[in-house]
């Protein structure tokens, strides 16, 4: 009985270590000057471009490691070897890209934190310049990333694709333009005819005491001019396709 006692007791006073965690707090910093003319070899040659990268700093080491790790995957400058910048390489029709990359910290909602790494790009000539941005959730409790996509049950994926038809509908209908003559998306199959046949559930997903947005980037749901769609879904909707566990801590 002593021994139970004991046992009760110690499990009673054993620390939650998220719990023990300090409060997040993030730091914005800048790795590069700002906008700052590096020379690097990419792609086995040599490009020149102008660059703005910012990072994040968290009182957290090990979410601090995880930033830097992810940001260093995405921006060869960070590990690079910088080369001397040639002489007089300095107008603007010298340089093979603009770029910009910053990593934010988007929320915190059930001890997952959201860190969005994006950026854009802009090659000399182009058209235009392209945005991009991937969001990742971390796991206080485990200290680990985490997949939305693994929070899903596979008998339930083809719901939540539904799911995210219909509210890409509601998000077309809000964002139509009547100069381009487009009428309103009403019914399944008007709805099927947008949503693009390659469309996958994003794994890019901010979480909220509302529910959960899926972002999508250009070209992803349509033309360069449809934008960066966010398709918000409720927690009453999501909950239903989420396995035990998740379901369990989002309620």
């Amino acid at each position: 009985m002593a021994r139970t006692f004991f046992l009760l007791i110690l499990a009673s006073a054993a620390p939650v270590l998220w719990a023990q965690t300090p409060p997040l707090q993030t730091t914005e910093h800048s790795l590069t000057k700002k906008s700052e003319l590096i020379c690097i070899h990419e792609d086995q040659q040599k490009t020149c471009s102008l660059y703005t990268v910012n990072g994040l700093q968290t009182n957290w080491p090990w979410l601090s490691q995880l930033i830097r790790k992810q940001s260093e995957s995405e921006q060869p400058v960070l590990t690079a070897k910088r080369l001397p910048v040639p002489t007089g390489f300095k107008t603007k029709s010298d340089w093979v890209m603009q770029r910009e990359y910053a990593v934010n910290h988007t929320g915190t909602y059930r001890d997952l934190v959201g860190i969005e790494f994006g950026g854009w790009d802009y090659g000399n000539g182009a058209a235009h310049g392209n945005p991009y941005a991937s969001h990742n959730l971390y796991d206080a409790q485990t200290q680990q990333e985490v997949s939305f996509a693994d929070m899903v049950l596979p008998e339930k994926k083809e719901a939540l694709k539904q799911a995210l038809q219909q509210s890409f509908a509601t998000w077309l209908n809000r964002e139509q333009d009547d100069d381009k003559g487009r009428g309103a998306v009403e019914g399944q199959d008007d709805v099927e005819e947008y949503w693009p046949e390659h469309a996958k559930i994003s794994d890019n997903v901010t979480l909220s005491k509302q529910g959960v947005v899926f972002h999508y980037g250009v070209y992803e749901l349509g033309a360069y001019a449809m934008g960066t769609p966010d398709l918000e879904l409720t927690w009453k909707q999501v909950l239903p396709m989420l396995k035990p566990q998740w379901r369990q801590r989002f309620k």
